[in-house]
């Protein structure tokens, strides 16, 4: 009996002899065991270490097998047990068995070890929590680690919910999500970051999609950024926007942003000239607050500021601009306004179908009242469809054997000169007497007693009209402050 350790040493040794490098040739497992009865502790961890997938079907075992060398290390042979967890956690984190790997290590305090397995593993929770341990410099680590491996994968989900919102945001974008991207960055604390990627989109929108309806409604639901690099996709949407107006839309938010943009000009005006901007402006207020009017049953109103509209053909397009006058005024009385404009705007479609490039052969007949461009250019392509053109040619020709409609648009006397003015015109062509705008209607003040003004902003106003709007939208046109009854004022 005092001769058994010599006895399975030699066994043992017999054992190994057929035991090659990979495991091959006899049973580790078996031959470990031998070692242990012999009271070699270190060998049978080498025996142990041989134990893999390659000699053993079952990963249980071969898992088992290696768990215990790490554990005779420990009890046995504790200057092996650095090398032997270093061994056996990076065979485990092979097979995938990360959890397994982080275990061991943290076991035996190795916390470093640990969170680079569970990095190596993608378990972020548990990275983290580990990496809190170790102190700040490693979370960083934990951080900047997950960040390069979700880019890598191109999972901007993973990254949001990671915290990574910026890269986030711009793989989002990369990948044409808008949807996603908008709906979270209007839920971002900062407005600003909202606004970046809003104009962004926008700006999509326009020159990809050609869509400037849908880049409106992004605009009426954001707002506008007030950064100049964005001043340019503003700018490339307004002209595109006025080009398809009106629309059935409440653009009053993208009235209030260009204001504001306005307003703010005087810091950009070597970006982008102040009065193209402004008279651009002048047309997307005329159309809100024609928008407003019209849903709240002031159609007189509304029509007047279609009207107004025509002292901007340089901006929209005239043929539109008179279909949408003509439109406003059909149903007022009397007719004589509508059929002026709708047969300009027939004569306008004459000269877009004879590729016309400008105004100079359209005859100025009754016209010469009004304060309307003379010269202008005119548009390549029609702007309205050719049934709704047939039914305003069909309109014009019914009105035209009416001979209760005069044609002549409607006039007043200048105040100054009492020469015959157009009822809508800002200036007087025999005296050339300027008047000032009504805020509501785009039509002129002519007579001071009856002027008005906001308590807030003081922009004048008639006072019929101005009752009228603001009895019932609440609000100035202007600055959108509660107007009161407006405080009447002499002319300044």
């Amino acid at each position: 009996p005092n001769r058994l350790p010599e006895v399975n040493e030699d066994y043992a040794r017999h054992l190994q002899a057929n035991l090659t490098d990979d495991g091959k040739g006899g049973n580790a497992v078996t031959v470990a065991n031998v070692w242990l009865e012999s009271g070699d502790h270190s060998r049978a961890v080498d025996c142990l270490l041989k134990v893999s997938s390659a000699n053993t079907p079952d990963t249980k075992e071969v898992v088992r097998a290696w768990l215990k060398a790490v554990d005779l290390c420990s009890n046995h042979v504790q200057a092996r047990l650095d090398e032997v967890l270093s061994v056996v956690s990076r065979r485990l984190v092979e097979l995938g068995k990360y959890n397994e790997a982080a275990q061991i290590l943290q076991d035996f305090d190795k916390y470093e070890e640990t969170v680079g397995v569970f990095i190596d593993g993608k378990l972020w929770e548990k990275a983290l929590g580990m990496a809190e341990r170790l102190g700040p410099q490693w979370v960083e680590q934990v951080r900047a680690a997950q960040k390069k491996a979700l880019l890598a994968q191109g999972s901007a989900e993973a990254l949001y919910e990671a915290g990574n919102h910026s890269e986030a945001f711009e793989m989002f974008r990369s990948q044409g999500d808008w949807a996603t991207l908008m709906a979270k960055v209007r839920r971002e604390p900062e407005r600003k970051v909202m606004l970046h990627y809003s104009a962004l989109y926008v700006d999509h929108l326009i020159t990809d999609k050609g869509d400037f309806l849908a880049a409106a409604k992004v605009i009426v639901e954001d707002g506008m950024s007030e950064d100049v690099q964005h001043l340019k996709i503003y700018m490339g949407f307004i002209t595109g926007f006025l080009g398809i107006l009106p629309v059935e839309l409440d653009i009053m938010p993208i009235r209030n942003s260009l204001w504001k943009l306005v307003n703010d000009m005087k810091y950009f005006k070597d970006v982008i000239p102040l009065e193209t901007l402004r008279r651009q402006f002048l047309v997307v207020h005329h159309y809100a607050v024609a928008v407003v009017a019209k849903r709240l049953g002031l159609a007189n109103i509304a029509a007047k500021l279609m009207v107004a509209l025509l002292r901007f053909v340089d901006v929209i397009p005239a043929d539109r601009a008179y279909y949408d006058a003509g439109l406003a005024c059909k149903d007022l009385t009397p007719k004589n306004n509508a059929f002026m404009f709708w047969n300009r705007f027939l004569d306008i479609v004459d000269l877009i179908e004879d590729h016309e490039e400008d105004s100079t052969t359209l005859d100025g007949t009754g016209f010469g009242v009004a304060d309307f461009p003379v010269e202008f250019g005119v548009p390549q392509k029609l702007s309205l469809k050719e049934d709704d053109i047939e039914k305003v040619r069909q309109w014009v020709l019914t009105a035209s054997l009416d001979k209760a409609i005069e044609r002549k648009l409607t006039v007043v006397p200048c105040p100054k000169c009492n020469a015959a003015i157009f009822e809508g015109a800002l200036r007087c062509e025999q005296c050339s007497e300027s008047f000032e705008t009504c805020a509501i209607t785009g039509y002129p003040i002519l007579n001071p007693a009856e002027r008005v003004q906001c308590p807030s902003c003081k922009v004048p106003g008639n006072k019929a009209d101005w009752v009228a709007y603001t009895s019932k939208a609440k609000a100035c046109p202007w600055c959108s402050s509660p107007p009161g009854t407006g405080i009447s004022t002499p002319a300044l």
